[in-house]
């Protein structure tokens, strides 16, 4: 959990991981996953992201959750947790609630914090010299 201030109000942000499995269709319906227990984690399809944005109250030390976002890494994904973590947020932010809605300004404040708190640990992509491309290089 990361937390920042925002015009003097004190903000959390958390990130949870919860293992989710394939309910199945119901008729005439499309898939969707259902959360588990902790004892049926070994029978799990799949790792739910979610991202918890919170109102801190520092003199109480109290917390209150104004939004949520969430998204599901399927058996055919490659799991990575910066990509789950960033792509949460965005559905966090995007969601809002209790008359909560950050501006374009408080959304980048958000960022930084984010940025400054978890790397992207991810190798970067190397481009190729182009005597590396040519197919008579030796």
């Amino acid at each position: 959990m990361f937390t920042l201030k925002i015009d003097g109000v004190s903000y959390g942000v958390r990130f949870q991981y919860r293992p989710v499995c394939l309910a199945g269709n119901v008729e005439g319906s499309h898939e969707f996953f259902v959360e588990m227990d902790k004892t049926e984690i070994d029978e799990s399809d799949s790792t739910r992201t979610v991202c918890q944005i919170l109102l801190l109250n520092d003199e109480d030390r109290t917390s209150e959750l104004i939004c949520e976002g969430a998204v599901t890494c399927t058996l055919a994904d490659t799991f990575r947790k910066s990509e789950g973590r960033q792509r949460s947020l965005t559905k966090a932010l995007a969601a809002g609630a209790q008359g909560w809605h950050p501006s374009r300004d408080d959304r980048r404040k958000i960022w930084n914090a984010y940025f400054a708190n978890h790397k992207d640990l991810r190798p970067k992509m190397r481009i190729p010299d182009a005597c590396e491309l040519c197919p008579n290089a030796s």
